[in-house]
């Protein structure tokens, strides 16, 4: 991808903070310390749209009863914009 100079690479975006960070085969690029290929064959595939829904609805409600981040409402911001978009 043309963000890191390599054919292919990883797009991970923080669910809270919503950081962006892409994820390739230099070191440079690895995801604590893991490039790209061995993050795929670890990974779990799960469909987006079905499977976000639900894990954000837990996310929000944890970190609100624990009062883990402030980023916490800017995250339900951007999900009630994403549900806009439909």
């Amino acid at each position: 991808m043309k963000n890191i100079q390599e054919y292919e690479c990883g797009y991970c975006e923080h669910i809270v903070s919503g950081k962006v960070v892409f994820v390739g085969e230099n070191p440079k690029f690895h995801l604590n310390g893991k490039p790209w290929s061995r993050i795929q064959r670890e990974s779990i595939l799960v469909p987006a749209e079905e499977s976000y829904a639900p894990l954000s609805t837990y996310i929000i409600n944890s970190c609100e009863k624990t009062n883990c981040s402030p980023d916490i409402q800017r995250f339900k911001v951007k999900l009630d914009s994403l549900d806009d978009k439909k």
